[in-house]
């Protein structure tokens, strides 16, 4: 039989081990119930790997990076455009190099009635870096058993995933400065709605790193168009557009970039695509680069109201013998102009 002394030792670390392990799983709680579940709708490995799955069966698709990701609302385009289905598939920090464009025309229906690729044009969308680092190569090369627990399960889990320095600090916030809520949706769309708009951190991104030995290459510009040659020649219409952000990022990028909007209109156009010019100035960036969910959705509604009235204006081309054109002096809907063809 143990002494005494060593019988009270033992019962000593027992109690000591006993409310270490209730005071972890009390903290443990306490910091679950206190972070911020900011996710809605699907959970985010099948929400990408929904995107990747998609194949032949959508007749409008809309491509481009992030800003392409939060600004187009498929649902918002469907209410306004005669279509079956759209769907977004936008990636974080997409470029268009040949593997993505190639993915992107796998998803448009062959069969549909008026298949549409749209791009949303960016200038980082047009780099080497963007080419070679992003959501799209990450999100391929992660294994499909990612799949296998499901969306509840990964919701629940959301809550032991470990955090960084600044996640923790904000647990300890008496009042939290502003609240973020994104909505995974099946079509592809990412929606954000915040009440705190902070421009200053990312636009000094672009500024100062962003575009250090990563400008535009032109040579990525070319290989595009020649896919968008490829896709009209096959019936496929492509429109393109810059999406929308905020006035002082849009001024860096046109500093900082190497991009001309212009000389890649030209070339765009000359492939056989057509170039919408699209107002934002109402719309709310928040971060600096991206559109919240109520102005995405205002804003695709007007991206599907440009692509319709060129449908129209080109209906009325080919029925009362009409000539549809780029006009240089463009309006700030379409770069749309009609002409009458002389009758002989």
């Amino acid at each position: 039989m143990a002494p005494r002394s060593i019988r009270i030792s033992y019962q000593w670390v027992s109690d000591r081990i006993t409310i270490t392990i209730v005071v972890s799983v009390m903290l443990c709680v306490t910091f679950a119930t206190r972070r911020e579940h900011n996710h809605t709708g699907l959970s985010s490995d099948r929400f990408w790997s929904t995107k990747l799955g998609w194949s032949k069966n959508t007749d409008l698709v809309a491509c481009g990076d992030s800003r392409v990701l939060n600004a187009v609302s498929p649902s918002a385009i469907e209410s306004v455009l005669p279509v079956v289905n759209a769907r977004n598939f936008g990636f974080s920090g997409a470029g268009y190099s040949a593997e993505y464009l190639e993915a992107a025309g796998r998803v448009v229906d062959p069969k549909s009635e008026q298949p549409t690729v749209i791009l949303g044009i960016t200038p980082h969308s047009l780099t080497p870096g963007a080419c070679l680092r992003n959501t799209y190569i990450e999100e391929k090369n992660k294994p499909s058993a990612r799949l296998a627990h499901g969306d509840a399960i990964d919701r629940t889990l959301f809550y032991f995933r470990p955090m960084d320095t600044k996640q923790f600090r904000r647990l300890f916030r008496v009042s939290r400065r502003s609240k973020q809520l994104t909505q995974l949706n099946p079509d592809g769309w990412r929606a954000v709605q915040t009440d705190h708009v902070d421009h200053n951190n990312v636009i000094e991104h672009y500024r100062s790193q962003l575009f250090e030995n990563n400008t535009v290459d032109w040579s990525i510009v070319d290989s595009l168009c020649q896919t968008v040659y490829l896709w009209t020649s096959t019936g496929i219409r492509v429109f393109a557009f810059r999406p929308p952000t905020c006035t002082e990022m849009e001024a860096v990028e046109n500093e900082r970039s190497g991009f001309n909007e212009d000389k890649f209109i030209r070339q765009f156009e000359q492939g056989g695509g057509i170039w919408l010019d699209l107002t934002s100035s109402d719309l709310t960036c928040y971060d600096g680069s991206h559109i919240n969910r109520n102005s995405a959705k205002k804003f695709s509604r007007r991206l599907a109201e440009a692509i319709s009235d060129y449908g129209k204006h080109t209906d009325d081309a080919g029925s009362a013998g009409l000539i549809s054109d780029v006009s240089e002096d463009a309006s700030p809907v379409s770069r749309i102009r009609l002409t009458w063809k002389r009758q002989q």
